[in-house]
């Protein structure tokens, strides 16, 4: 008998191996629409949307090192750079915007 493949698992399959060969583009690409964005409500002077836009720049492209940082910490105890560079990411956005 032979094997029944869905379109839906395939598909699934699919989507997969196009994230783990170009998931770190496509978070790259999306941080790049999302700070174009953020920067031209800045330049409207629209800066409540532009602090929206740019905090999810910092979260799209934090996310997934800040989770492999955190894992590494918890599981190993260690500190490795993937976190320690969010952190530091953090930081500096919190002193630029303070007075």
């Amino acid at each position: 008998m032979g094997e029944v493949t869905f379109a839906s698992e395939s598909r699934k399959s699919g989507i997969r191996a196009i994230w783990e060969k170009n998931g770190g583009i496509l978070i790259a690409a999306a941080c790049l629409v999302l700070i174009a964005l953020a920067w031209e409500l800045e330049k409207q002077e629209m800066q409540a949307g532009a602090v929206i836009f740019f905090i999810l720049a910092y979260v799209v492209g934090g996310y997934r090192k800040a989770w492999e940082g955190m894992e590494t910490l918890i599981k190993e105890k260690d500190l490795d750079v993937d976190l320690l560079m969010v952190v530091a990411a953090v930081g500096a956005t919190i002193k630029q915007r303070l007075p």
